[in-house]
């Protein structure tokens, strides 16, 4: 049976402190404006990647306007999914940390494409081994 295109956020949230703090000051990044995400690999965790949320409370001053990025992000890391796990190896577990530039919310079309390119970008450049 094909797994379900949810995206729990147990399962694929990035929540300890240390490994956000680590993300911003060490993490590779990769910028597609209004995109930047900072990755890196990191030790055994439950799921092949976790992934955290960062927007800027000065630039999007508005906590709706803040979620609803949020919710634009999340589903079109969810739409992808199995993009994401199909070019991961067994073995390797990645962090990443979204942060959002612009200061107004953008529509899905354009989030949902920016996050296709940029993680087409990682996962081409530094895995791309076929999982068996």
């Amino acid at each position: 049976m094909p797994e379900k295109l949810s995206f729990p956020r147990i399962k694929y949230s990035l929540k300890r402190k240390k490994q956000i703090e680590k993300l911003l000051s060490s993490g590779e990044k990769i910028l597609e404006y209004p995109i930047l995400i900072k990755w890196s690999i990191s030790e055994k965790q439950d799921s092949p990647f976790k992934v955290a949320f960062i927007i800027s409370k000065r630039k999007v001053n508005k906590a709706t306007k803040r979620n609803l990025i949020r919710r634009r992000l999340r589903e079109s890391l969810r739409a992808i999914k199995h993009l994401i796990l199909s070019k991961i190896p067994d073995d390797i577990h990645i962090s990443v940390l979204i942060i959002y530039l612009a200061s107004q919310p953008l529509p899905y079309s354009v989030i949902s494409e920016k996050i296709k390119t940029i993680f087409s970008r990682l996962l081409d450049q530094n895995f791309n081994i076929q999982k068996k």
